[in-house]
């Protein structure tokens, strides 16, 4: 799970995690939870009711990276895919964002350590069903 809050301006939030493998997965918004404008300061958690959907991460171990993308204006045309090479994603995230008045979109990054799982844990254990 992962908290999430909105900065101080009602905005376009995206989510995304960034593998050691240079791949990017689009958490939010997602194929189950298309709606990503959000009031300013709201918090909610991602991969706990009532969002619809839920990851179990599975990369290589190692140091990895979630980052928060928020815009008074959708940063994106159209739905992105679940997952792409990163460069190409932070090429045209970057260009997208270029087009923005200053003070309308803000980022945070933030940086976790993905360790092997360990025999009590699964993915059945992750995500809960349903």
């Amino acid at each position: 799970m992962l908290e999430v809050r909105a900065p101080g301006f009602d905005g376009y939030l995206y989510v995304d995690y960034f593998d050691s493998d240079g791949n990017v997965g689009h958490l939010f918004p997602n194929d189950r939870d298309l709606f990503n404008l959000r009031p300013a300061r709201n918090v909610f958690v991602l991969g706990r009711p009532p969002m619809n959907r839920c990851w179990v991460f599975d990369g290589s171990p190692g140091q990895q990276l979630i980052t928060l993308v928020a815009a008074t204006k959708p940063v994106f045309s159209g739905r992105l895919p679940e997952a792409e090479d990163a460069r190409g994603y932070i090429a045209s995230l970057s260009d997208a964002i270029g087009k923005f008045p200053s003070n309308t979109a803000a980022a945070a990054v933030l940086f976790f350590d993905l360790h092997e799982a360990t025999a009590s844990s699964s993915q059945a254990a992750g995500c809960p069903s349903g």
